[in-house]
């Protein structure tokens, strides 16, 4: 028998649809990508149940025609593209035809759609890809596309989808990235009946970030521009102070088109050089417009990736318009944003209607002064092997000595005897010590009887930070603050936030809403310095929108592990004495913090016999 044969055309479309779907927010992204194609100036996006149950795209675009409702949902029918050559000069931001067919292969599908030539609009109802009706409907100019039960037809996906509250929050990251790369187009989210983003569609990029993000990571940004060869850079960067710990807020768009590059982070990173902190990240919302002939978008299925006909180009170019804002930062204008007035009407899915925003206030024009010109040279990209760190105690140089040269035994040994390497601590000290001081602002020296212990002090303070914390996982030791603290996040963290209170009750921490973008801390946990609640729940935030949960011990733990690291003391940094006796205390007689979670030494120790060998007084 034949082992070869032609798979069934429901197969084909379950395959392909593997491409482009992979979770609602895929869907979500595809379907808004289509209305900004169409012309699209009020966009709004609802979800239930995070998009798996129920997705609504609904837009004021000029819809389609009804001659081609049917063909829409056909596998590679696009009115984007039609000949091999506009491939080179791809400008929208769909063109592989493969959205509707590949979504309404795992769903069920409502569309709702007039064209603006049109007096009659058309209705379409399909079902794993098989299209059951279409009808005459009296629908306003555009297109409503309602996507129920995704995955229906194959449970086998489900099981790799997050809970609901994880697709939820990459809906919202998907609608946000939207927003903010079409600052003309007024967008709105709803999510579990609840509106959490809303754009007003003016034009004013400040404006949208300030209503997208809030108004805590819009005023930390200053304006980004440049030209160069050919290569035009706008949008904002933030300043130093406002970098975060991850790079969930880093947003590029190439010709509108949101992108995921190494190479343009690696720009940023360059041009925030010696600006920032071990483990912090800048924020940006950049516009590069480069001649779509220079750019491929063709490079991955979910277009997310791009590649550049001349790399260093747009290195440089992200380079000196980060660069040139930082310095020129002190001469910044700050612009006067004001947030959009908030509809409290949701539009119902079967009558779409247009969104009416109110428009802000007209605004005065900003004068600024040419920026101060100036000469840098940008380094030349590096492709580097990640490489293992190691624990390394090097002696001081006066002390190196070569291999010593095997030798027989009983036969006078010519060279010295090698100083022995020092010893890990791996039981607890409970002798009298002395704290003598430290060592490069990293290390503690402490003399303990016969032994000079070396703490280093941000893996001991990271691992009693994380002891800490998870001694507080599940039955926490709560402490009810005097005074609640407020917090400032941006609206996604504000949202994953909320989104998690049982969770972090969990973890000792009571939050409540306190505004748009802050949240109210009234419980901590009692062994954490409250200055820290702060930093926690901003920590906390980051990880959550970065995909990492609070319901499995493995989760947690990891969780646990960033939180300790960021919060700990930083190396070479030095610290108050009373905070260095406590910590050495710590450390001495607590048999827990030995390694920190990385699974690097606490600390080392060194005898006085080795000391002695190596100033030559005993052999």
């Amino acid at each position: 028998m034949p082992k070869i044969h032609v798979l069934s055309k429901h197969v084909v479309n379950l395959i392909a649809a593997g491409e482009v779907v992979e979770r609602p927010a895929s869907v979500a992204k595809e379907l808004i990508e289509n209305s900004l194609d169409a012309g699209a100036t009020s966009i709004t996006v609802e979800i239930q149940k995070g998009g798996i149950g129920y997705l609504r795209v609904l837009d004021n675009g000029h819809g389609i025609a009804k001659e081609d409702v049917k063909t829409a949902f056909a596998r590679h029918s696009t009115s984007k593209i039609s000949t091999e050559a506009d491939l080179d000069h791809i400008m929208t931001l769909g063109f592989r035809g493969e959205a509707l067919a590949a979504i309404s292969a795992v769903s069920k599908i409502d569309l709702f759609t007039k064209n603006v030539d049109e007096e009659v609009g058309s209705s379409l109802h399909s079902e794993g890809g098989e299209i059951l009706s279409i009808e005459d409907a009296g629908v306003p100019n555009g297109t409503t596309i309602i996507v129920r039960d995704l995955f229906f037809n194959t449970p086998a996906r489900m099981k790799f989808l997050r809970k609901d509250s994880s697709e939820g929050s990459a809906v919202e990251q998907v609608v946000l990235a939207a927003a903010l790369s079409h600052p003309n187009v007024a967008f709105q989210f709803i999510r579990e009946g609840k509106k959490v983003i809303q754009t007003s569609g003016d034009g004013n990029l400040k404006n949208c970030i300030f209503n997208a993000l809030g108004s805590s990571f819009a005023n930390e940004m200053v304006e980004a521009k440049s030209t160069q060869d050919n290569i035009r850079v706008s949008g904002y960067a933030c300043k130093p102070i406002a970098a975060r710990g991850n790079r969930m807020m880093q947003f590029f768009f190439i010709n509108g088109r949101i992108v995921k590059s190494k190479m343009l982070s690696a720009a940023l990173d360059e041009a925030y050089r010696d600006l920032l902190m071990k483990g912090k990240f800048p924020t940006c919302v950049l516009f590069f417009e480069i001649p779509p002939e220079l750019v491929d978008v063709n490079a991955h299925p979910a277009k997310t990736e791009v590649k550049f006909a001349d790399d260093r180009a747009v290195f440089k170019a992200t380079y000196f318009a980060i660069k040139t804002a930082l310095q020129n930062d002190a001469e910044h204008v700050a612009v006067d944003v004001k947030p959009v007035v908030q509809e409290k009407t949701i539009v119902a899915p079967t009558s779409p209607q247009t969104i009416n925003v109110a428009p802000p206030a007209t605004k005065p024009e900003m004068k600024t002064e040419a920026p101060k010109q100036y000469s840098f040279v940008v380094p030349e990209l590096k492709k580097e092997e990640p490489q293992k760190p190691k624990m390394v105690f090097e002696q001081p140089s006066f002390f190196k000595r070569e291999e010593p040269v095997a030798v027989a035994p009983k036969q006078e040994i010519e060279k010295p005897t090698p100083i022995p390497e020092p010893e890990v601590i791996v039981e607890p000290q409970t002798k009298d010590h002395r704290l003598i001081g430290e060592l490069f602002a990293t290390y503690l020296i402490v003399e303990c009887g016969d032994e000079v212990v070396f703490i280093d002090k941000h893996a001991a303070h990271e691992r009693v930070l994380f002891e800490t914390l998870k001694k507080n996982v599940g039955a926490p030791d709560a402490q009810m603050l005097l005074q609640a603290i407020p917090v400032s996040v941006s609206k996604p963290e504000h949202t994953a936030l909320l989104q998690a209170t049982d969770e972090l009750r969990a973890l000792g921490f009571a939050v409540e809403e306190l505004g748009e973008t802050s949240i109210a801390v009234s419980e901590a946990p009692a062994a954490l310095d409250v200055a820290d609640v702060p930093q926690v729940i901003c920590e906390i935030a980051e990880n959550l929108l970065d995909g990492k949960q609070l319901s499995s011990p493995t989760q947690i733990s990891e969780l646990l592990h960033s939180i300790a690291c960021k919060m700990a003391i930083k190396a070479g940094k030095r610290s108050d004495p009373q905070e260095n006796k406590t910590l050495v205390d710590r450390v001495l007689f607590d048999p827990e913090i030995r390694y920190c979670p990385h699974g690097r030494p606490v600390s080392v120790v060194m005898t006085r016999a080795q000391f002695e060998k190596m100033f030559k007084r005993t052999l």
